[in-house]
């Protein structure tokens, strides 16, 4: 059997170093936009288990001279640090650059952070094997016409051997008053579009093979000045970099008999952060708590019973939604079913009432197709010196039966940005036809049924189980009476009895002997006596089979 071939995660994610540029018309409102984005981008980067998704980060801020906030370094486990260079960025001063000529810095901030990468990248790579390049993003209320003539004249005398991309990221600002924007506008107004768009530049006119920026690594990007679309593009750095393995593998089936499947390959991309990553996923996925264990592995079997126990949970309904308005793609988690109680505890004229208003909320929510969007309300209340802990989100979904069904729901911090735009051109006929060839050898059901699809679940445990039982070791204790498989080659050893001088026992070989019987002792083999290795013990002699024991002398 062939080996499974496998693929590295979150290997290739470049270290990251970001130029805010304060130029004009940068406000407060944006800078602080900024400060929440990526305070909560790395409140969430540093939090997360498995590997680091920006491994190396540096941050410069360009006012009248590029200052360096933080040195480029590790992300994980310094929070501290990023936290106090994020506040001075806050705090920068704005004001005082509103006149100046714009971007006289850019490329002294381009030039050092380059060689300060440069500088530290062979002790990356001994000590972390760290092997990545560098990005530089410069974030800018200019044009982006301008910034990239800008770079153009600056990208000659730098070394970009260890440089992956330079992405220009442009704010779009709304129109105002003051009036101190880049001249550039009033020559190019291609970027003044409210839409986020990104395209790739190429300012340099090197020739291809000597210049890799002429490949296009130059990227200029605009998004909106709101806190969600920032929010929304730095997350995009989550994204797992790595493109030296494809992901998946689909395949079809052939279209006659012979032939080879159609393999297509494919990249997975993740809709939304998992909440098990994180230290509070209980809150984001109750099925655990409805239903606690944990998998159990060569499990001992005890005599004595065990319990578990299980919070009673509170769901607290915030809105409805249009079930066709509710995209599978941020639903996870295992469903469960809900249905009006059962418990005996309560009173029959309560019972009774309760599972009328339940039955009225499936009959409205099923005849309008809406569906409830609640939260989890938590009753633990922290105390001063306690986090205070995350509110899951669920919805339920409506059916014709007595019940709902109940899965957790992706909110605002676990979302990641995914490019979900269609395209505008047909396929190719020729690869429509041959893709066309292929699904119809497959069977279309008009509804799926799980009963016809097994996993073979059972056997693979079962082979499990029986492997592990065959395997166990039994410990043995002191007490136990060691057993040691007789030699019948041995020669017959003859013991004098305890205070009998004149009377000898004779313990023969096995090998022949029926149980009972006696080989060269007529008179049969006394129970009274024992040989003197047999005091040893606390045990009598076994009398299952015809086992005779070695005795040392």
């Amino acid at each position: 059997m062939d080996k499974q071939p496998t693929r590295v995660v979150f290997a290739r994610q470049p270290a990251r170093i970001l130029l805010v540029d304060f130029s004009p018309p940068l406000t407060a409102g944006m800078c602080n936009n900024i400060h929440k984005s990526l305070e909560e981008l790395f409140a969430v980067v540093c939090s997360m288990a498995g590997p680091s998704r920006i491994p190396y980060f540096g941050l410069y801020a360009l006012g009248t001279h590029a200052e360096n906030l933080l040195p480029l370094q590790h992300v994980k486990g310094n929070f501290q640090r990023l936290y106090n260079a994020l506040q001075e960025l806050k705090s920068f001063p704005i004001d005082g650059f509103m006149m100046r000529e714009p971007g006289d810095n850019l490329g002294q901030a381009l030039r050092e952070a380059t060689l300060q990468f440069r500088r530290q990248a062979q002790t990356l790579r001994q000590m972390t094997g760290f092997s990545a390049q560098l990005e530089v993003t410069i974030l800018t209320c200019r044009q982006g016409t301008s910034v990239t003539k800008q770079i153009s004249e600056i990208l000659p005398e730098m070394d970009l051997t260890s440089l992956r991309r330079i992405q220009v990221v442009t704010i779009q600002s709304r129109p105002s008053g003051l009036m101190f924007l880049d001249p550039s506008i009033m020559l190019d107004d291609s970027d003044s579009s409210p839409s986020i768009k990104s395209e790739v530049r190429s300012p340099v006119t090197h020739s291809p093979g000597s210049d890799p920026l002429a490949l296009g690594a130059v990227e200029v990007t605009s998004v909106e000045q709101d806190e969600i679309s920032l929010q929304d593009f730095f997350r995009g750095w989550l994204h797992d970099s790595g493109t030296d393995r494809e992901h998946l593998h689909l395949r079809l089936p052939p279209t006659t008999i012979g032939d080879d499947w159609l393999t297509l390959k494919c990249d997975l991309q993740e809709r939304f952060l998992n909440p098990s990553l994180f230290p509070f996923q209980t809150q984001f996925d109750i099925h655990g708590s409805v239903v606690p264990g944990k998998p159990v592995t060569n499990p001992v079997p005890s005599s004595k019973a065990t319990s578990s126990t299980a919070p009673i949970i509170t769901l607290r309904t915030i809105q409805m939604a249009q079930v066709a308005g509710i995209c599978d793609s941020i639903v996870f988690g295992m469903p469960l079913l809900v249905r009006p109680t059962s418990c005996w505890k309560l009173d029959w004229d309560e019972l009774e009432s309760n599972q009328q208003h339940f039955h009225a909320l499936c009959h409205l929510l099923h005849e309008k197709n809406l569906a409830l969007v609640a939260r989890l309300d938590d009753d633990v209340t922290p105390s001063g010196f306690m986090a205070p802990r995350p509110y899951g989100h669920f919805v339920l979904l409506p059916s014709p039966t007595l019940s709902l069904l109940l899965k957790p729901i992706a909110v605002k911090e676990l979302m990641l940005p995914a490019d979900c735009s269609r395209r505008e051109d047909l396929p190719v006929s020729d690869y429509v036809e041959k893709i066309g060839a292929h699904l119809e050898r497959l069977e279309v059901s008009d509804l799926y049924n799980p009963l016809m699809n097994k996993s073979q679940l059972h056997k693979s445990l079962m082979g499990t189980l029986v492997r592990n039982t065959g395997t166990r070791q039994v410990p043995s204790t002191g007490r136990q009476l060691k057993r040691k498989i007789p030699d019948t080659n041995a020669p017959t050893r003859v013991y004098q009895a305890r205070g009998r001088s004149s009377s000898l026992h004779v313990y023969p070989s096995t090998r022949g002997t029926p149980h009972g019987g006696t080989r060269g002792n007529p008179r049969g083999t006394s129970r009274g006596a024992k040989p003197p290795s047999t005091q040893r013990y606390h045990q009598p002699l076994a009398m299952e089979s015809t086992t005779y024991y070695h005795h040392a002398e």
